[in-house]
């Protein structure tokens, strides 16, 4: 399962001023929640963050979250980014504990393109972006994206698990 580390410092004051003034100086303001725990107020550098995703599993990396000596398996459950600016600015932690089953989302990616569009000029319409993929730390890499290649599919798109690819 892909583990990176990431160091983050609790945060005491809240609120949308020093959420700015703390993303003015290249900090993300984050919170992180779980079973039992009471949610804790951080932030993590920016660039930590950009290093700490940036292995195969991409947002779906398990973070060792370090915070003042206290150390969090955690995923990010979200992560809200500007409207125009796309930069991250807040992000939720989940913990998560890694003898069980850890959901996340994970976006589909169609490539090729479908006999349908070809020989009738039709579209492809997907009903679904993103799925849910439960992975338990003996199944290997959690992964960033499933492609599927849609061009065996005919007028109907009906993907299966047999034509889903890492």
């Amino acid at each position: 399962m892909s583990t990176a580390k990431l160091a983050a410092k609790p945060r005491t004051v809240t609120g949308s001023a020093a959420a700015r003034r703390l993303r003015a100086q290249d900090h993300i303001p984050a919170v992180i929640y779980g079973h039992g725990m009471t949610p804790v107020s951080l932030t993590v550098e920016r660039r930590d963050l950009r290093i700490a995703l940036s292995g195969a599993a991409g947002a779906n990396t398990v973070l060792t979250l370090d915070v003042e000596g206290t150390s969090y398996a955690a995923v990010i459950k979200e992560m809200q980014r500007h409207p125009i600016k796309r930069t991250v600015s807040h992000i939720d932690f989940q913990t998560v504990d890694m003898n069980e089953t850890i959901t996340v989302n994970v976006r589909v990616h169609l490539t090729g393109e479908a006999k349908g569009v070809t020989s009738h000029g039709g579209m492809v319409d997907p009903a679904v972006d993103h799925i849910e993929v439960h992975n338990h730390k003996e199944d290997g890499n959690l992964v960033r994206c499933l492609r599927s290649d849609c061009w065996h599919c005919g007028n109907h798109y009906r993907c299966c698990h047999g034509c889903m690819h890492q």
